[in-house]
């Protein structure tokens, strides 16, 4: 699964949840670009003035890239490390190396 700490994508994950909770389907489709369907014309219309006009700081810069690199480094190595312990094969390996 893709995780993003993006505010907008945790919204549209929120929404799309309360969406299916309410009982109703949520289809999600890929729209091919420039392919002249007027709402994703208009979509990227919207978007192209947002980003050229909207002077906003990036999220990312409340924290340093350095400690986003640790953060994702060690998240990635625990859940490695859960799948390594809970596997049912390399057990030889494991007498050898018992953490990844």
């Amino acid at each position: 699964m893709l995780v993003s700490y993006h505010p907008l994508a945790h919204e549209a994950r929120r929404d799309i949840f309360e969406i299916v909770a309410e009982g109703r389907a949520v289809r999600l489709f890929w729209v091919r670009a420039h392919a002249g369907i007027a709402d994703n014309e208009r979509a990227d219309k919207l978007a192209r003035r947002a980003a050229l006009t909207k002077k906003m700081a990036a999220d990312y810069d409340k924290f340093p890239l350095s400690y986003a690199k640790k953060v994702i480094r060690a998240a990635s190595l625990e859940e490695w490390q859960e799948q390594y312990a809970e596997g049912s094969t390399g057990e030889s390996t494991k007498c050898f190396f018992s953490r990844v």
